[in-house]
């Protein structure tokens, strides 16, 4: 059984499974504090999320409509309105 044992780098050793649970408990404490970061950044910047991220694409001077349309132009594409 001992061929399967591999070697720990020097300085690390096992860890009980208790002590794997608390490895996990920390891991999704920093997680949702991160997440309630975000939340409250995005709270705050919530007008500009909206109007220039969310609804950037219904307005026509978005950037790919300006870009499509300078394509077509380019290209000789006929504009049918």
């Amino acid at each position: 059984m001992e061929e399967f044992e591999e070697e720990l780098p020097k300085g690390e050793r096992e860890m009980s499974f208790l002590e794997h649970l608390e490895e996990l408990r920390w891991h999704i404490i920093r997680s949702l504090l991160s997440i309630l970061v975000f939340a409250v950044a995005a709270f705050f910047f919530r007008e500009f999320i909206w109007h220039h991220i969310i609804l950037a694409p219904s307005r026509a001077d978005f950037w790919t409509y300006k870009f499509f349309c300078r394509l077509g132009t380019f290209t000789g594409a006929m504009v049918f309105v």
